[in-house]
């Protein structure tokens, strides 16, 4: 199965990192097919705690994702992300280069 990367770095005003998760919600149920078998890929809330940075980084399939961030003093909206194939580990989907992101 084909995996995806994407990545993220929040920071407070001051530059401090930001505490928190970021929420991301695939948008459809995805049929995919390849080798023997067809797959099913539910839509699970995936929820991906901040390190000690402010940063974190996963794994996916390539689809469609809203991305929501929760921290402990501000909520950035929802916004849509279509993570492809070619977001790999050496060039993943990066949040920051969608919009500036400060707590």
């Amino acid at each position: 199965m084909t995996r995806a990367t994407i990545t993220g770095r929040y920071v407070a005003p001051d530059g401090t990192p930001a505490s928190g998760a970021v929420l991301i919600d695939p948008v459809r149920v995805l049929h995919l097919s390849g080798g023997a078998h067809t797959l099913t890929v539910v839509p699970k809330r995936i929820r991906a705690e901040l390190d000690a940075d402010g940063a974190f980084t996963r794994e996916l399939v390539p689809a469609e994702y809203d991305v929501t961030f929760l921290g402990r003093r501000a909520t950035i909206p929802r916004r849509r992300v279509e993570l492809l194939p070619t977001h790999t580990a050496e060039a993943p989907l990066d949040l920051a280069l969608i919009g500036a992101c400060t707590l």
